[in-house]
Parts: C-alpha cells; sequence; structure tokens
C-alpha cells in the first residue's frame, strides 16, 4: 500500500527548485557556465523585459561585465531566493 503525504505548494516549489539546482549542478560541473541573453533569461524566468531590467538594475540578478548576457548562476541563485 503506498502512502499519501500531504505538504503545502509553497514546500513542494522550494523542493523542486532545490531538486533542480542539485540536478543542474551535478550535470555542469567542468563545464563553462551557460550565459542567457536577456530575452533567454526574462523567458526562463516568465517575467517581463521591463520586470528583468529592473532586477539587473537592482542587483537582484547579475550579468556578466558586458552587461547584456546573464550566468545561469545568477537565474539560479535568483529562483532559490525567490
Amino acid at each position: 500500500m503506498e502512502n499519501l503525504i500531504v505538504i503545502p505548494e509553497s514546500r513542494l516549489k522550494e523542493l523542486l527548485k532545490e531538486v533542480l539546482l542539485e540536478h543542474d549542478s551535478k550535470k555542469k560541473s567542468g563545464q563553462p557556465e551557460k550565459l542567457y541573453t536577456i530575452n533567454q533569461a526574462r523567458i526562463r524566468l516568465g517575467i517581463s523585459f521591463e520586470t528583468l531590467k529592473r532586477k539587473i538594475q537592482n542587483g537582484s540578478i547579475s550579468t556578466i561585465s558586458d552587461g547584456t548576457r546573464i550566468p545561469e548562476s545568477s537565474i539560479d541563485k535568483y529562483l532559490k531566493l525567490e
């Protein structure tokens, strides 16, 4: 017989993020970090261009030195803190 576990939706989201981040970090070890354009990052985050620009300006999400690309680690860090 299988057990039924009930947890709040917010905790389920946290757990899924943790699992995905752990999976991604294991998958990427030794490989160069993926960089996203502003448009690719906003799609991945599910936010508007303007919202992403504000998050970059206020330091919630960082870009590489040229300011046009966002490292995957910055996106992952933001998602983990959200």
